[in-house]
């Protein structure tokens, strides 16, 4: 029997079971696919053949790939809503013998929270918070306090993770009209003054006096000596932007449509074609989509000389790849101090909650959900507390407004609210935040770069 299973002659065809006939099959099929890999080299040699690589596959997330995947091509991941890419594991080139240098990969985040109002009386705070929403072991470290800037606790400022072991802190109301960027280095978990947001590296030969000739273009920011807070900070592709905000001095605060994009240690106008917000945008939010580019949704903007809070999105394309809407749909109501996150999937859709709609008013606890395909809003469960200044994120399959202030009166939240895509219902979860905070920075950090720790389930629910 063991001989015809080998050679599968025709004699011997009709004695075999059904299964030993696949069984057979698969073995000659598994042996031709040897003798082929075999033969490949041969063929290169003789022929002059490239042996390309194949698409990577990736869980969680997609390969963005050169159009040719021949030697040297090279690919980066794009993970989906609820993942950050692994570092060491974010890019990946095609070798000479058709395989990888690395395996693409996305994992579920972490959350870090930093600073803000915390408690009731406006009190300032400084310290960091890092949640992890799956079950997970070594996770809880303590992360060093952000320093002062001017002098005063971050609140209404932006936290960012730039890739592999950096955070930045930035912007916020301060004690001096200047904004600045404090690193934190994960490694080493120690904080150092990095930059100036508003300014570019220009800047300081405008700072100089006006008689001085220096023969430098004098291309220079116009915020670059003014505060910002209420912006929007993000990482697109490999590009830090800081979108947006409510940029002030002595003369007063106005909404901001700048968009800035980190080089190095200084900050410079995302392009000189288009460097700018199409509408002036505080208290909003701001999505990535695909690492392409990003939409900007509500905030509190300018009409006339007043301020009136938005109820328009708009789209700002940043690599390309992607085709843009060139008008993209309001969102139901205006909203201003609202939260927003990209939903868990391959499809382009956002979540927005909360926020009010306009001065001296109530939290919402009022949600919706945009369609890229569609470029429609659809209204979906409200979360059980209405929350302002509060953070809205998506974490491996699940979506969680965190924080935020119910606003008139004020009373600031610990609690954390998980919603459920599929069901259409919002849960208050066990979790809490260590103290209640609004108006705080946040971002999402690959949970690989602690020592130690490791979500323990699940990767697919």
């Amino acid at each position: 029997m063991v001989s015809c299973l080998l050679l599968l002659s025709v004699q011997c065809v009709f004695s075999l079971t059904d299964g030993e006939k696949i069984s057979a099959l698969e073995k000659r099929l598994a042996d031709l696919e040897t003798t082929l890999i075999d033969l490949e080299p041969l063929f290169v040699a003789r022929y002059g053949l490239v042996r390309h690589c194949v698409t990577p596959t990736v869980q969680h997330g997609e390969a963005q790939c050169e159009e040719k995947l021949k030697p040297g091509t090279k690919c980066s991941v794009i993970c989906n809503p609820g993942y950050i890419a692994t570092p060491g594991k974010d890019a990946t080139s095609c070798q000479e013998d058709g395989f990888w240098t690395e395996e693409l990969q996305c994992e579920i985040p972490l959350v870090l929270v930093s600073g803000g109002t915390v408690g009731q009386g406006d009190s300032g705070d400084s310290g960091l918070e890092l949640l992890s929403f799956y079950p997970s072991s070594g996770c809880e470290q303590a992360i060093a306090d952000m320093p002062l800037a001017e002098g005063s606790h971050r609140s209404l400022h932006n936290l960012v993770y730039v890739p592999p072991m950096r955070v930045l802190a930035c912007n916020g109301m301060t004690s001096k009209n200047e904004a600045t960027c404090d690193a934190l280095d994960i490694a080493n978990n120690t904080w150092a003054h990095h930059s100036y947001p508003n300014k570019g590296y220009l800047d300081s030969f405008c700072d100089l006096n006006s008689q001085i000739d220096t023969g430098m273009p004098r291309a220079c920011s116009v915020d670059r000596k003014k505060g910002r807070y209420a912006s929007e900070i993000l990482t697109v592709g490999s590009k830090t932007i800081i979108v947006g905000g409510m940029v002030y001095d002595d003369k007063g605060h106005e909404p901001s449509d700048s968009v800035r994009k980190l080089d190095s240690m200084s900050w410079t106008d995302l392009s000189r074609r288009s460097s700018l917000l199409k509408r002036k945008r505080a208290f909003f939010c701001s999505v990535k989509v695909k690492e392409a580019g990003f939409l900007s949704v509500g905030g509190l903007g300018q009409a006339g000389k007043g301020n009136v809070v938005e109820q328009s999105v708009e789209y700002t394309n940043v690599n390309g790849g992607l085709k843009s809407i060139s008008k993209v749909s309001d969102i139901s109501i205006p909203r201003s101090g609202h939260g927003c996150t990209g939903v868990p999937g391959s499809d382009i859709s956002v979540l927005v909650s909360g926020g009010t709609t306009g001065f001296g008013k109530n939290a919402l606890a009022y949600a919706e959900i945009f369609n890229w395909q569609t470029n429609s809003w659809r209204n979906v469960a409200e979360m059980k507390t209405g929350r302002f200044g509060h953070a809205v994120v998506a974490v491996g399959e699940k979506i969680f407004a965190i924080g935020g202030d119910e606003k008139n009166p004020s009373n600031f939240l610990d609690t954390i609210e998980e919603y459920n895509v599929k069901k259409n219902a919002w849960e208050i979860i066990k979790t809490k935040l260590k103290k209640p905070r609004a108006n705080f920075g946040y971002t999402l950090v690959p949970h690989s770069i602690f020592d130690g720790c490791i979500v323990s389930r699940p990767l697919d629910e």
